[in-house]
């Protein structure tokens, strides 16, 4: 049984291992006793933020599990993502069950009423801040992903103006911090690289590149706690030895690690991880405001690269970009500039 990604619940020892090869989605508890396997297809899984209850999308629907109740159906869909909102009552789910793949909408589902509604869509993970009160999730295009925050609201969500945009896609979902001072974006589809971004500035700290594709890196090899660690393709310093296929911290910050022999590793924390800052939370949101509803998004964020910054419709007017620029900046100079060229020649 070889874990390719690992989940500890953020704020009880619990937590989550899924096995792609089935697939199934395993738990465990906080000494690494296997308490349930999930399967029919399992996969995506997401712990409620303050309940000791998992959420995975299953080829049967989305199933959840708890310590006393055991395996439970919430819905019969078969989403192939899922994600919940900062209260937990907020179900996201992906693509959308009326409208399918290749529309730019979710659903978005109040799990105490049942209400269904449509929602901006998203594609990979949706996490939430260790303070609560907003998430995090990706919009990926081939060219450019974008990194966006948002709220729920029962069957709502409400993006927010100001993204993180990231060159190329294929990266996965964003992991704050302990105190959510910090972000990392492990990606992507063309290199092992690892960023990290201050909260609530969006300042990169930090951007490097982990090794080639052809050299055994896992995807899920990164971990806060609250020190950053990277499990390599040769473990993790000296404490695991073997090629690591995921890695995460648990609440009290020990570190979780799998193996590609199958092994699974509790590594005991180094230090306590710092109490989750809800003033990061609450200044992000007070430099910035919500999307309107009926806006078109891509036009409305406020996006910086972790340097610079862009309101809306000012990348409409970049006409000019160097070699040391992001690919999808010199795309878009590019564009612009044969935009105006066409504008002046009418």
């Amino acid at each position: 049984m070889v874990i390719e990604q690992l989940l500890c619940h953020p704020r009880l020892p619990l937590i989550a291992g899924v096995e792609p090869e089935l697939p199934a989605v395993h738990v465990w508890d906080g000494e690494l006793r296997e308490l349930a396997t999930l399967g029919e297809g399992a996969r995506s899984p997401v712990w409620h933020p303050q309940e000791p209850r998992l959420f995975v999308a299953t080829d049967a629907g989305v199933r959840s599990w708890s310590p006393g109740g055991g395996i439970e159906p919430v819905l019969e869909h078969p989403y192939r993502a899922i994600g919940l909102g900062p209260g937990g009552r907020t179900l996201l789910a992906r693509p959308s069950a009326a409208k399918g793949e290749g529309h730019d909408l979710a659903d978005v589902i109040d799990l105490g009423d049942g209400t269904r509604g449509d929602g901006p869509d998203w594609d990979t993970g949706v996490v939430v801040h260790p303070a609560g009160g907003l998430f995090a999730t990706l919009r990926s295009d081939q060219g450019a992903t974008l990194v966006v925050f948002g709220r729920t609201d029962g069957a709502r969500v409400r993006l927010l103006r100001r993204a993180l945009i990231i060159e190329v896609d294929g990266y996965t979902a964003p992991l704050f911090s302990p105190d959510g001072r910090y972000f990392a974006v492990r990606g992507n589809a063309y290199a092992h690289t690892l960023y990290v971004y201050e909260f609530p500035s969006l300042r990169r700290v930090l951007q490097t590149v982990l090794g080639r594709w052809d050299e055994g890196w896992s995807r899920h090899n990164v971990a806060f706690a609250p020190d950053l660690f990277v499990g390599t393709p040769s473990g993790l310093d000296s404490r695991c030895t073997g090629p690591v296929t995921a890695l995460a911290a648990t609440a009290t910050g020990e570190i979780v690690v799998a193996g590609a022999g199958g092994e699974l590793v509790l590594l005991p924390a180094t230090q306590a991880p710092p109490a989750a800052d809800p003033e990061t939370v609450r200044a992000f949101l007070a430099s910035t405001e919500e999307v309107p509803e009926d806006a078109e998004l891509e036009e409305e964020f406020e996006l910086t690269d972790g340097e610079r910054t862009w309101g809306p419709g000012d990348l409409e007017t970049v006409l000019e970009a160097g070699e040391q620029d992001p690919a999808w900046l010199q795309i878009q100079a590019r564009m612009n500039a044969l935009r105006s060229g066409a504008d002046a020649a009418d």
